[in-house]
């Protein structure tokens, strides 16, 4: 055979021989979710895309690259916030400790017997401090509203155990129990006592009330730092952005698919479906690795392939160092 010839079968040869790599054929699939009960459920209108694996290794590779770094510096902002955040809820607990002790001696005026219940001047006392003519007292006969007894009127045993008194001021008189009674001195130091207990009560309150502020502004930055996180750890941060695909399909009412692809090369088919459930909508998420050995093949996406979790190789949450138990009560705080 001439030369040229040789030469012309062989090049006829290669162009076959490559013809027959990359020709086409066609692939099929399906994309459904089995449920608890045994039920096939059909997804369909998903968009179900080929990518080739190179691409997808990339993609993957640059979405893992920008959440390490991103993470790496919300979590070292993360943990001072959460030393501060232990910090301010012990303050809490203290001022609020504080706070309640101060509550448990306020006593208002208008319930000054219950202060006094077990510190009343007995008969004979009475006898001694309201005999004179001259003792001012206050007292409250009706409901809580108190009661001048002015200098001008007198405080009258009624009867030999001086348990109850008549007060007179020259043109009405009325009995009063004793222990309705007490001296201008000892109202005055219960009202000065009264004004100081006020005074800390408020100041206490304000205090509480600034740490609490404080404790909650500081808790709202660890929950979206820590939801932030929590999305760079999930499947779905994957699924954003994703590289063109050389072919993509969207899946029928049955959940079906078809598209035609180069045989012998590897791919990645990628999907993102999604169901109501009730009021809650669930994802889906597929990344399942094939290539076209045939002039035709079939894919089954399902819960049996599903990508539910990353792989650790993928999560960078795995060596992020966050305490997760710490990150818990954290997020509990300030209630």
């Amino acid at each position: 055979m001439p030369e040229g010839k040789r030469h012309f079968v062989l090049v006829l040869a290669v162009f076959l021989v490559l013809g027959a790599c990359q020709s086409e054929g066609k692939l099929t699939g399906e994309v459904f979710i089995v449920t608890e009960g045994g039920s096939n459920v059909e997804l369909g209108d998903t968009e179900v895309k080929a990518i080739s694996s190179e691409e997808w290794r990339l993609h993957l590779k640059e979405k893992y690259r920008r959440a390490k770094k991103v993470t790496g510096k919300k979590v070292s902002r993360l943990s001072p916030l959460l030393d501060s955040l232990e910090d301010m809820e012990s303050t809490l607990d203290r001022r609020e400790d504080e706070l309640r002790q101060v509550q448990n001696r306020y006593q208002p005026l208008s319930d000054m017997r219950a202060t006094y219940a077990d510190d009343m001047p007995t008969p004979e006392e009475i006898k001694e401090l309201y005999t004179v003519e001259t003792t001012k007292a206050k007292m409250k006969p009706y409901g809580d509203d108190l009661y001048d007894i002015e200098k001008d009127k007198r405080l009258k045993p009624i009867d030999k155990t001086k348990t109850y008194f008549e007060v007179e001021d020259g043109r009405t008189s009325y009995w009063v129990h004793g222990s309705d009674v007490i001296t201008e001195k000892r109202y005055r130091s219960h009202k000065i006592s009264q004004k100081n207990i006020d005074e800390k009560l408020n100041l206490r309150k304000k205090k509480y009330e600034k740490t609490r502020r404080k404790c909650s502004s500081t808790k709202e930055k660890v929950e979206k730092i820590s939801t932030n996180l929590l999305g760079y750890g999930s499947i779905g941060y994957y699924f954003q952005d994703l590289p063109n695909p050389e072919k993509s399909d969207r899946t029928n009412s049955e959940g079906k698919f078809e598209m035609t692809l180069t045989r012998n090369t590897p791919y990645q088919l990628v999907a993102e479906g999604r169901r109501s459930v009730g009021e809650e909508t669930e994802r889906y998420y597929w990344m399942a690795e094939t290539s076209l050995e045939s002039e035709s093949s079939q894919v089954l996406l399902s819960n049996s392939n599903m990508s539910s979790t990353l792989p650790d190789s993928l999560d960078v949450l795995t060596d992020a160092q966050i305490n997760t138990d710490r990150l818990a009560e954290a997020l509990e705080s300030c209630n």
